[in-house]
């Protein structure tokens, strides 16, 4: 079970940033645990010059993993990037340039669903997000 909500204040003293939490009930045998929570993101005008994505991060010192998927589809199009946010306020980069220049006579979609995973054990998980952008 996850849920996502605002909170107050964010990284850097925004006004607002993204609690998700929850609890990874125990999974079957060969499992672990996971919750997952997806947004829409708009590729920028200047994407060719995209290199990665940039947000503030604090947390429970639980693997966070983060996937790419383009519009309906249900595979990720490359392997998931993990994190591991501590309880103070971080700067996490991950390299996603690839989003922006696909191989050779493909066309980049306007948007894509960025998937942000926690992972491991059962038991009670929570990310806060802020700032996400491309840089």
């Amino acid at each position: 079970m996850a849920e996502v909500s605002l909170i107050s204040p964010g990284a850097a003293s925004t006004q607002h940033a993204l609690r998700f939490k929850g609890h990874l009930a125990p999974a079957t045998e060969a499992a672990e645990g996971t919750a997952s929570a997806r947004l829409e993101v708009k590729m920028p005008a200047d994407a060719k010059d995209l290199h990665g994505i940039e947000f503030e991060a604090r947390g429970d010192g639980r693997i966070y993993q983060v996937k790419w998927y383009a519009a309906g589809a249900t595979a990720p199009l490359q392997p998931a990037s993990s994190f591991v946010p501590l309880s103070d306020w971080q700067t996490v980069r991950l390299l996603v340039g690839w989003l922006a220049n696909p191989p050779a006579g493909a066309s980049p979609p306007d948007s894509w669903l960025l998937e942000i995973s926690a992972l491991g054990p059962p038991g009670e998980f929570q990310l806060d997000l802020d700032e996400i952008k491309f840089y």
